[in-house]
């Protein structure tokens, strides 16, 4: 059920023109502007499900993708990411990397919000979180992830995926598939900064022609990624990551411990050390020529 640049372009629009009449209908408790009016600059995932994406799918009961084509589509890329972050520095990253890793508009990404049932939740999170819709569509889309950032905020970031328990799961997939690219991308003000694994098409290019070229190219362009960003990165603590769901926490903690998923995760565990030393081992590896 991957979503296409297209498909998404559309949904995306829709909300534009009409976000001005939405509010933010999240209670206090999960959101600090519960009951606040919205705009297209603050617009998030969380508001958009709760104004499109689950209204438009209630009554028949599909993802928002199947709403949208009657086609399968597969994922080329996985992105990793916060619900939180507005919506048009998603789309804006998305469609940078797009370019530089020279995908087309009909090339599908698997999004959570836009492929799970999310009336039927149940149906697509199951509690092993090897069966779950996140783990399918990783090896879907051969465990190539985009992990899109957020920045600095007066009370979020930066790198809140770096606190998240999904994103963390999805991430340490990545373990053990090293030939598996991640690429990393912000928006920084008005430009968007992507690292990539390895040089992208047009880099290839420039190498093959002029030895060195490419990757000259490569540092040029992630020499301006945040450095709060990197940070924020080889600071990776397991344990400190949450989820809107408390047990989807639990059952990712012992999934990773092996342990039985339905019992209470230890406060430590050697798994969890090592966990942490791969992850940020593998940030390190992705951030070391801009760092």
């Amino acid at each position: 059920r991957g979503i296409t640049l297209r498909q998404l372009k559309l949904v995306v629009t829709y909300a534009e023109r009409r976000c001005h009449r939405w509010h933010d209908v999240a209670p206090p408790e999960r959101s600090r502007t519960s009951g606040q009016d919205l705009t297209w600059s603050t617009l998030n995932l969380y508001h958009l499900n709760d104004w499109v994406i689950r209204p438009a799918t209630k009554r028949p009961g599909c993802s928002m993708v199947e709403l949208l084509t009657l086609r399968a589509q597969l994922p080329r890329w996985f992105i990793s990411h916060w619900w939180g972050e507005p919506i048009m520095l998603f789309v804006k990253c998305l469609e940078t990397h797009a370019q530089f890793r020279d995908l087309d508009q009909d090339v599908a990404f698997w999004v959570c919000a836009y492929a799970n049932r999310q009336h039927s939740l149940e149906d697509d999170i199951s509690e092993d979180p090897k069966q779950t819709s996140f783990y399918k569509a990783l090896a879907l889309a051969k465990f190539r992830v985009l992990l899109i950032l957020d920045q600095k905020t007066e009370h979020n970031g930066p790198g809140t995926p770096f606190s998240r328990i999904w994103c963390a799961y999805e991430e340490s997939m990545c373990l053990e598939q090293a030939a598996s690219p991640l690429d990393i991308v912000t928006c920084s003000g008005s430009e968007v900064e992507l690292i990539t694994k390895g040089l992208t098409p047009q880099e290839e290019l420039s190498e093959r022609t002029t030895p060195g070229a490419g990757f000259k190219t490569k540092a040029s362009r992630e020499k301006g990624f945040p450095v709060e960003l990197i940070e924020a990165g080889l600071a990776f603590d397991i344990l400190s990551a949450q989820a809107s769901e408390h047990v989807d926490r639990d059952r990712i903690l012992n999934s990773v411990a092996g342990l039985d998923v339905h019992g209470q995760p230890p406060e430590d565990h050697e798994k969890f050390r090592q966990a942490n030393r791969r992850l940020r081992s593998l940030f390190a590896l992705t951030f070391w020529r801009c760092a």
